[in-house]
């Protein structure tokens, strides 16, 4: 028994749990872009073997807690422990909780919410009565489907519902499923095929046995809600020359005699909670009149939100526990490591990304990116306001922006706010800068990439000046459900949206750094939103300001450059 418990909390043990997951993680990937999400699933994230494996994974991380009694090391306890609750959360969710979409046009009120999970659904009508009995199924293109349900009705009648075929059908990429089950009584088989997948109702089949009719159906099931929600209207904002959405919300009414009516907005980021369901902006119709909201009843949040603080605390504290291996690591270096061996580490532990670029910006990027460290740095403490009103440094907003375009806060020796500010003066030439990671070799080869390039550039999504590489598959990839899209739909989805921000880098468009004179809602705004709406003096003067500034920095004149941002403060702090 001891070897057993030796064996099952060992750290040998740990590593191979983690790497079983890790592979059949990596495994639902590649099934998911081929075989539909359903295949993933049923091989993968709900068969018995992982959820075994993430059951075992459980038990061996708490007994490593318990035989390293790490309760005496509070960092290390809550680091731990807080991935227990993630996963009871986790466990919680799936075995208990319920998510689905709910569809709603302007005007219209709705409580009918459509499962994310496919349901088998058998209805039975005699002149008895009516009986009802689902059975939720997921099926896989690969094989592993079998079943044969028995259904007790009318004083114990039995009607048998056994599993003879099913098909993935895949059309460029829409997808379908078709089920043939075999459906007997009294001596009688009929055979028929159900059309319906995850997600989608499906197309029920009706089959006679004299006066017992059976209904079937396979696809996700209506469920009512103890509410109901009334769309009053949905709003769609765009990107700046551009048909791609940058947001969209939607206006609601809950209409609830339980707890009254009550006004609502739900937008990208911000949800609307109500007796325990969660509705979150998904999608929407084509013609811009109707809304898609993904609906969730999770009562596995709490654990998992919980599990999220102490592991958050738990990373903290380690970073200043000496007892740490991040507290040993900083002795060994201070003792062992001269100064100069820092930026070697560093440089080995990080990935550099590759640039392929035009001579010209290759030739421009050296001097620049020695010059303008110092103005740049004045450039980030200018303020800008963002869209809710907030006022922040530029460096917070470059900050952002970096992060999110490359992933990280530097790029080939510069920090964010020396990539951004040379975005802004030199457009033409920061088009070829390889900023984005493409990960999906698809994409690489729609964007014309070199041979083993993964970073593209804004100038990689466009054929000459105008025509835009992506308009067709950002087009596809938005009719198509968000729980239904693949691994490529993501990206190009993802991939169609950092170019946007590119694009509205280029034009200035996020930078609020003019305040209005005079404009009681004290809104700013960006350059050119300012020439615009500035009248007389100050509009020159804004115009003069902004051409002086970009300028200098477009020449390289460093010293003009750092004069002309003290002036934009000094226009700032009037």
């Amino acid at each position: 028994m001891k070897r057993i418990i030796d064996l099952l909390f060992s750290i040998k043990t740990s590593l191979l749990l983690l790497s079983i997951l890790a592979i059949g993680a990596a495994a639902a990937t590649f099934l998911e872009n081929d075989y539909g999400s359903s295949t993933a699933r049923v091989l993968v994230y709900y068969s018995p073997w992982y959820i075994a494996a993430l059951f075992l994974a459980g038990i061996n991380l708490a007994g490593i807690i318990w035989r390293y009694r790490m309760w005496r090391h509070p960092p290390r306890f809550l680091f731990h422990a807080a991935f227990l609750l993630i996963g009871i959360g986790a466990a919680t969710t799936h075995y208990f909780g319920q998510e689905g979409v709910l569809h709603i046009r302007e005007g219209r009120s709705e409580n009918r919410m459509l499962t994310a999970e496919p349901y088998l659904q058998v209805t039975i009508r005699t002149p008895q009565g009516i009986w009802y009995q689902e059975f939720q199924k997921d099926f896989s293109a690969l094989g592993g489907n079998d079943f044969n349900e028995t259904i007790l009705f009318d004083g114990g009648k039995e009607l048998s519902v056994e599993f003879v075929d099913y098909t993935f059908a895949k059309k460029g990429r829409a997808t379908m499923g078709l089920l043939t089950v075999k459906v007997c009584y009294a001596g009688q088989c009929r055979q028929t095929r159900l059309v319906g997948k995850r997600g989608a109702k499906g197309y029920a089949k009706t089959l006679e046995f004299g006066t017992v009719k059976v209904r079937v159906e396979f696809g996700s099931k209506i469920v009512k809600l103890p509410f109901a929600l009334k769309l009053r209207d949905f709003q769609l904002e765009r990107y700046p020359g551009s048909m791609a959405p940058s947001s969209y919300a939607s206006e609601v009414t809950v209409i609830d005699p339980h707890s009254g009516n009550f006004d609502d907005r739900i937008y990208m980021n911000h949800t609307l909670d109500h007796r325990g369901y969660k509705f979150f902006q998904s999608s929407y119709d084509q013609d811009e009149k109707g809304t898609i909201l993904s609906v969730n009843d999770d009562p596995g949040k709490w654990p998992t939100y919980l599990g999220y603080i102490l592991l958050a605390l738990g990373l903290l504290w380690n970073l200043f526990d000496p007892s740490s291996r991040f507290g040993k690591l900083v002795r060994y270096l201070k003792a062992t490591a001269p100064l100069w061996m820092l930026p070697l580490l560093f440089a080995l532990l990080g990935v550099t990304p590759q640039a392929a670029t035009p001579a010209d910006f290759e030739k421009y990027l050296p001097a620049y990116a020695q010059g303008s460290k110092v103005a740049a740095e004045d450039f980030g403490r200018l303020i800008v306001q963002s869209p809710m009103g907030r006022m922040e440094p530029v460096n917070s907003l470059d900050t952002q922006l970096l992060y999110k375009l490359h992933g990280s806060l530097a790029w080939r020796g510069m920090d964010q706010d020396q990539v951004l500010l040379g975005m802004l003066s030199r457009p033409e030439l920061w088009r070829y800068a390889r900023l984005i990671r493409v990960k999906s070799p698809k994409l690489r080869k729609v964007l014309g990439l070199p041979q083993g390039e993964k970073f593209a550039a804004f100038a990689d999504a466009f054929e000459g000046k105008k025509s835009y590489k992506l308009k067709k598959y950002v087009e596809e990839a938005h009719r198509i459900k968000p729980g239904e899209r693949g691994t490529f739909e993501r990206e190009v989805i993802a991939l169609d949206e950092k170019l946007n921000v590119i694009y509205m880098v280029f034009y200035g468009n996020l930078y609020r750094i003019f305040p209005m004179p005079g404009d009681p809602r004290h809104t700013w705004y960006n350059p050119l939103e300012a020439m615009q709406k500035f009248a007389g003096k100050e509009r020159a003067e804004v115009e003069a300001l902004t051409r002086r500034f970009i300028d200098a920095v477009a020449a390289g004149d460093w010293v003009s450059a750092r004069e002309r941002i003290g002036k934009i403060r000094d226009y700032q702090q009037r």
